[in-house]
């Protein structure tokens, strides 16, 4: 005859019961972590493909409007020496084309210039700016964590923008000038943990309205000291 099982009592009962709740808890929780993963992977391709459809668009556009030699006048920014002779002549207001250095982009900055001051196409284009944007680390700020297996340092650096402006020809693609604009300095290093994810402490970025009254000097056809 086949020896009965002995039954379990209340507790064991319970306790059974108690581990196979937290091993189901155990499965729903990795099959999340699985799907947030798999749901981030494919937002992540998502948004890289539009980024891509944009930047291809932007980029045929630009070249569609302003032909092949000023589309690429800021990739890269041409080399040599700034020299105003380089500036163009002729009737005022010299429209000015603002593009992102080592790309076939308009800047953000093209569509805060007055519509007079726009260069809408190859032929009315006098000058093309090449926006040069650089994050430049000052000070590392580290701070001792502890966590369940060991202790580990957080740390935030301090970074300041700098936004570099290279003006050129747009008939000739030679140099004119450069201007060189520094955001705000970023705080300190905190005295403690600011906690969080490890990231960066950042000053203010450089802005349209600081290099303003630079465009307007040279799309007026003025001198700028």
């Amino acid at each position: 005859m086949r020896k009965q099982q002995p039954q379990k009592n209340f507790i064991e009962r319970g306790i059974d019961s108690y581990n196979e709740y937290q091993m189901r808890r155990q499965r729903q929780s990795c099959l999340f972590i699985i799907y947030a993963a798999i749901a981030f992977a494919i937002l992540a391709a998502i948004l890289a493909v539009i980024g891509l459809v944009i930047t291809t668009v932007e980029e045929s556009q630009v070249v569609s409007d302003y032909g092949e030699q000023i589309a690429n006048l800021c990739s890269p920014v041409s080399p040599g020496t700034d020299d105003p002779d380089n500036a163009p002549q002729g009737e005022t207001p010299l429209p000015m084309l603002i593009m992102r250095a080592g790309t076939r982009q308009r800047h953000s900055w093209y569509q805060d210039l007055p519509q007079a001051w726009r260069g809408t196409s190859q032929t009315d284009t006098a000058t093309v700016a090449c926006v040069e944007e650089e994050e430049t680390p000052l000070e590392t700020c580290s701070y001792m964590r502890n966590s369940d297996e060991d202790a580990y340092t957080a740390n935030f650096e301090r970074v300041q923008h700098t936004t570099t402006i290279h003006l050129l020809n747009a008939a000739t693609g030679r140099r004119i000038d450069t201007l060189i604009l520094e955001g705000t300095l970023p705080e300190s290093c905190p005295e403690d943990d600011p906690g969080g994810v490890s990231t960066a402490i950042e000053g203010t970025e450089p802005t349209f309205d600081e290099a303003a009254p630079w465009f307007e000097a040279y799309v007026f056809g003025d001198s700028v000291e």
